[in-house]
Formats: structure tokens, C-alpha cells, sequence
């Protein structure tokens, strides 16, 4: 049985990171503005999209901290309602942790996304609200905050990998490898496992397509795969065709 491959027209552009992170004003310390404001965060009781755009309307001080994430929830694929929590979330954590998110070092944004998905809600304290742990974790990629994606435990890396780079792009990519892939003989019964490795590939590379001739981020995930929800055999067996398509 052969591997099933997505049909998808290919984008006719390259791909380009959406954000120059180097345009915000980064500066650390709050003003004091600010702080009225983000002190605003903590009196929520519920974290539902109606008490986050009630509160949104509330931080006319906020703009320099709201600018970035906005910008970046715009580039995000998913719904509105979840992106409205990850941006509470993350103000309200700015709020808790007397910083702005561009000056968490990485154990901090470790301890913020968690390194699990339990760990997640439990340090948050939130309903298991489907999606809004990726949406957090693709706006700390895509701000250039925290990209160490092989360390935060089992979680659908195509699924995130299509919120940073787009799913047209991450199918497209997935597609072209699977084609190699039928060359080598794989099976279907390796395609779930196929997909996610590649995902991962595709965030530790920092791109969504796989060429330039560097082989390096398909390694370490030999290092790394006692962490993923996959075995490490899969990510043995799949470096030929991951490498093939690296050098396309």
C-alpha cells in the first residue's frame, strides 16, 4: 500500500519570515501606564473571548506590547476566538512576571508554554481549551522568543507547523517528500509518523521548504525523539528520504 499524498497546488513564491521583529519598541521596563493596565490581566476570573475583547478595550496603554502580538496573530493560521486567549494569556504573564515577553529568558518561556501540554494548563490554570497552547507556541516562533520546539513533549508538530509557515506551504513540502518517499518503498503505515518528523524538521530548519544542502536539523532529532510521540527508529528510516529532498 503506498503512502497517501495531499493534493495541493504548490505557492508560487517563496516564503519569507512575516515579522522584522527589529521594528517594536522592545525597551524592559514598564512604565507605570503600563503597569495600571496589565494589573487589569490578573482580576480576570474568566479567560473566554468575550472577557478578553472586554478587556482589550481597556489598555489604551498597552499599544507597544499589543502591536507585535497582533501583527503576529495576524500571520497565524486558526480561529480569532483562540488567538484573543493566547494574546491574554501572554499579557497577563507579562503582567506576573514583571517583564515584557521579549526579555524571558528561555526557562521562563519554557515554564510559559510548558513542557508538556498538562504542564501548560496547569501553570496557566485553564480549561483545556483545544488549540490555544499552539497558538501561543507559534507566536513565541514567529517573535523569535523561543524556538526550541523539540523540547515542549508530545503535540501535533504539523499542526503547529502549519500556523507558523502556512498549510498551503507545510503540504506542499510534505507532499514532495512522500513523493521521494515511494521510491524507498515506504508504507502507509509509517505515513502519521512520515509527517511528523518532517513537521519538525520543517520548524527546527526555520523553513518550510527543505533545501540549501544542510542536513543538520534532520540529526538531532535522532537525539531528541524520546521526547516526540514517534519512535526513534521512524527518524533513522526516514533520513534518506528527508536527506534526498534536502538537496533538491
Amino acid at each position: 500500500m503506498s503512502l497517501s499524498i495531499d493534493t495541493v497546488a504548490p505557492p508560487t513564491k517563496s516564503w519569507v519570515w512575516p515579522l522584522d521583529v527589529t521594528q517594536y519598541n522592545r525597551e524592559p521596563r514598564f512604565s507605570m501606564t503600563e503597569q495600571r493596565d496589565l494589573l487589569t490581566f490578573l482580576e480576570l476570573e474568566h479567560f473566554t473571548q468575550e472577557a478578553m475583547l472586554k478587556t482589550f478595550t481597556r489598555m489604551a496603554h498597552l499599544e507597544r506590547l499589543v502591536r507585535p502580538l497582533r501583527d503576529v496573530f495576524a500571520v497565524i493560521e486558526g480561529g480569532q476566538a483562540n488567538k484573543d486567549r493566547a494574546m491574554g494569556l501572554l499579557l497577563r504573564t507579562c503582567a506576573r512576571e514583571e517583564r515584557i515577553f521579549w526579555e524571558w529568558d528561555h526557562a521562563t518561556w519554557l515554564r510559559v508554554l510548558g513542557p508538556t501540554q498538562v504542564a501548560f494548563f496547569q501553570e496557566h490554570a485553564l480549561p483545556n481549551i483545544t488549540d490555544i497552547r499552539q497558538q501561543v507556541m507559534a507566536a513565541a516562533y514567529l517573535l523569535q522568543c523561543f524556538q526550541d520546539v523539540q523540547i515542549l513533549g508530545g503535540y501535533d508538530r504539523r499542526s503547529l507547523a502549519n500556523k507558523v509557515f502556512g498549510s498551503e506551504r507545510v503540504t506542499a513540502t510534505l507532499r514532495t517528500v512522500e513523493e521521494m518517499a515511494l521510491g524507498w518503498g515506504y508504507s502507509v503505515h509509517y505515513q502519521n509518523a512520515f509527517r511528523g518528523v518532517i513537521s519538525e524538521v520543517l520548524l527546527v530548519h526555520g523553513h518550510p521548504e527543505l533545501e540549501g544542502g544542510d542536513t543538520r536539523p534532520l540529526r538531532t532529532l535522532t537525539f531528541s525523539s524520546r521526547d516526540c510521540s514517534w519512535s526513534p527508529h521512524h527518524v533513522i528510516s526516514l533520513e534518506p528520504c528527508a536527506g534526498t529532498a534536502w538537496y533538491c
